[in-house]
């Protein structure tokens, strides 16, 4: 194997792997809320208990997992840390209790979060400038696992049932692992030579003001889209709007559509500005706020047309994702050697919010007594509007945050 070739190959090898990291994050409980509800007897609050935990577990991890991976090279904690992934993914499809099925969800959300910031550094560590289109196509594989979990994945539950579906998804991703480690074992990638693990100089630049307002307001959109889009949005679709799984399904798969294409598309449309990134920044800030908005007068005024939250999901899903974007504000506003670090960082505020969000989801839902229809609980009109309210003015929060950054940028200029 020629050596020119072997970071391509593994960058691809890891990209197919974050297609399996984006494709458990979906599944519990985001497209299995009901069934979960069911096989436990459990109320919102502890079902997005579930997806709380993994995303929790995800925004910590992202803070060793950048530093790492600056240290012994993305490639190589891949290859470690993917066994947790497989571990996890496979012990989901248990149902002994729901205790189980959290320590699994931890155990794969442990994976899945060293997985995107090793193929950052290792993408960063040869790609130069083109590394904005490359993480666009990235992305496109990434958020495809995404897509898996929603219809396909769905559909696959009503045929074959949660256990076995949950199987075949863990088997799955065992296959993608034993590729990426056959396409690493071939390769001799020394490490970067860095310092210590977790350099005290990188730690402290990367939590400048800058990067802090970058951080936060880069983060909110993003989980407010994700909130909804692995833990609660297939569940409002089928209770507010009345769509049937499946269909719900299908709206939650045009969102994880949207959201892959459109990090390629961010990367194209920096181009197209010449790097000029608040632009974006700014799309996507104000374009959620809209969102939620717009969501939530619909539900006040009591309107139930499914092709408006249709194209109001995806709408949210097409502000979410420009992660190329502020990936590459980052790059440019630190050093290389702490690149990862700071992108974990970023990371980890996502994820954490992601997280604080799903939890703050299922609390508000438990405000107001659900009905209970064919076994199925079904949440009223008054929780999802105080839910979509909270949800814009968290919205608002970013906006006015962006307001500061592109401030403190038209400064600098001068």
């Amino acid at each position: 194997m020629k050596n020119r070739f072997v970071p391509y190959l593994i960058l691809a090898a890891a990209a197919l792997f974050y297609f399996c990291a984006n494709l458990q994050k979906v599944l519990v409980p985001g497209a299995t809320f009901n069934e979960l509800q069911s096989l436990f007897q459990l109320d919102a609050a502890s079902v997005t208990r579930f997806g709380a935990a993994f995303f929790y577990t995800y925004a910590i991890l992202q803070l060793v997992a950048g530093p790492l991976a600056d240290r012994f090279s993305g490639a190589k904690v891949i290859a470690f840390a993917g066994g947790f992934l497989v571990l996890g993914s496979l012990g989901s499809a248990l149902t002994l209790s729901p205790l189980i099925l959290l320590i699994c969800r931890i155990l794969t959300a442990a994976g899945a979060a060293m997985v995107y910031l090793s193929l950052i550094q290792h993408a960063g560590s040869f790609l130069g400038e083109k590394l904005p289109l490359y993480l666009g196509v990235i992305f496109i594989i990434g958020y495809s696992g995404s897509v898996a979990g929603t219809t396909p994945f769905v559909a696959g539950v009503r045929h074959f049932g949660y256990v076995k579906m949950m199987a075949a998804t863990g088997t799955f991703v065992l296959a993608i692992y034993l590729l990426y480690l056959a396409i690493y074992a071939t390769s001799s990638m020394p490490a970067p030579e860095r310092g210590k693990p977790f350099p005290i100089k990188g730690w402290s630049g990367a939590f400048s003001l800058h990067n802090i307002l970058i951080f936060i307001l880069t983060s909110l959109p993003f989980a407010v889209t994700y909130a909804f889009l692995t833990i609660i949005g297939k569940k409002f679709l089928e209770d507010y709007v009345e769509l049937s799984p499946l269909a719900a399904g299908n709206a939650l798969l045009a969102m994880s559509i949207t959201a892959a294409v459109n990090g390629f598309f961010a990367a194209w449309v920096l181009k197209l500005l010449k790097g000029r990134k608040l632009p974006i920044l700014w799309y996507t800030a104000a374009g959620t706020l809209l969102v939620q908005i717009t969501l939530a007068i619909a539900i006040c005024l009591n309107f139930r047309a499914a092709w408006l939250f249709c194209l109001l999901s995806v709408a949210m899903a097409s502000t979410a994702n420009t992660a190329p974007v502020y990936v590459a504000y980052l790059r440019e506003r630190n050093d290389a050697d702490q690149f990862a670090t700071v992108v974990g960082i970023s990371n980890a505020v996502a994820y954490l919010l992601t997280a604080i969000m799903g939890t703050l989801c299922g609390n508000l839902l438990d405000v107001f007594p659900p009905r209970l229809v064919d076994g199925v609980k079904i949440y009223s009109q008054n929780a999802y509007l105080l839910m979509f309210s909270i949800f814009a003015a968290i919205a608002a929060i970013a906006v006015l945050l962006l307001t500061i950054v592109t401030i403190q940028d038209l400064r600098e200029k001068k």
